[in-house]
């Protein structure tokens, strides 16, 4: 698999997909950070698709049409980079380390779906990295 289509996928992790009445199936991105949101943008553009962003209250959305993150992914069919760079697009949607610099450095993923943590874990762990 292609490893922006791999980060597209862990980003998404911030969003979901959607059938409109009149769009048909889109996949949406939420997050604050509008400069992430053009970054993604321009990845989707570099893999031949479009992308549009819009402001919805305080947060803004990236919607896109792209085929191959409409598609559920099997993250344990992932080669090693497309599976790193899975969990990359996941930690840019939702990890984060301590502002702190004087606290001991970790880096945290928030999920709700500890299946999807489960994920996480066995692709840093395959790679050495040690999980708590």
């Amino acid at each position: 698999m292609n490893e922006q289509i791999a980060y597209l996928h862990g980003a998404l992790h911030d969003g979901y997909v959607y059938t409109g009445k009149s769009k048909g199936e889109i996949a949406a991105i939420t997050q604050k950070n509008k400069e992430w949101l053009e970054r993604l943008s321009q990845i989707i553009k570099q893999l031949g698709s479009n992308s549009w962003i819009f402001q919805q209250r305080d947060i803004h959305v990236l919607e896109t049409k792209l085929p191959e993150i409409l598609k559920p992914l099997d993250v344990s069919t992932l080669d090693k980079n497309s599976a790193l760079a899975y969990v990359a697009g996941f930690f840019d949607a939702e990890g984060g380390v301590p502002h702190d610099v004087k606290k001991p450095l970790y880096i945290q993923f928030v999920q709700k779906n500890r299946d999807k943590l489960d994920e996480i874990v066995k692709i840093l762990e395959s790679v050495n990295i040690k999980c708590g």
